[in-house]
């Protein structure tokens, strides 16, 4: 079963590239939603006034502050849209993100057993036991031995 890895807008993402998108979408889900809110509470607002001040004012012109109300309704459409259109889009970065970062999180803990096909390519190696045969250090100068070095680092000579 191959798991093919989810995209962004056609992007192949990283998991460090996935999780700024996220944090970037999700700030700016927030900004459009608030903007949203504070359009429609300018509304709501108006239509409550609206309403309270006809109630006490005889002479108030209710034609003329609902006509307004509509007017403000009716002009703030396209912002309205244009931000449940970027929301629609956070939305969408942030599904991807996840998904991008469940992809790489199966690749974060070793399948041991081979299953996955991705992992089954990688080699897992132990490290070696310690061989306690070989000289830490260089018999001619006393250098340490570096690891898997046939000749001392030092002076050159070929160590055991």
């Amino acid at each position: 079963m191959n798991k093919k890895q989810p995209t962004w807008f056609g992007f192949n993402l990283n998991l460090k590239q996935a999780v700024r998108i996220f944090i970037f979408a999700l700030i700016g889900f927030l900004i459009c939603a608030l903007i949203c809110i504070i359009y429609l509470n300018s509304i709501f607002m108006s239509l409550y006034y609206n309403m309270r001040y006809a109630s006490l004012d005889p002479y108030y012109d209710l034609a003329y502050e609902q006509a307004y109300v509509i007017y403000m309704i009716i002009s703030g459409i396209p912002l309205l849209i244009f931000f449940t259109f970027l929301m629609i889009i956070c939305t969408y970065s942030m599904s991807r993100c996840r998904k991008t970062s469940k992809y790489y999180r199966e690749f974060d803990l070793p399948d041991y057993g081979g299953n996955h096909p991705r992992i089954r390519s990688q080699v897992y190696k132990l490290d070696p036991a310690p061989n306690y045969d070989t000289p830490l250090f260089c018999s001619i100068c006393g250098a340490p031995r570096k690891e898997n070095y046939q000749f001392c680092t030092n002076c050159g000579f070929e160590l055991q």
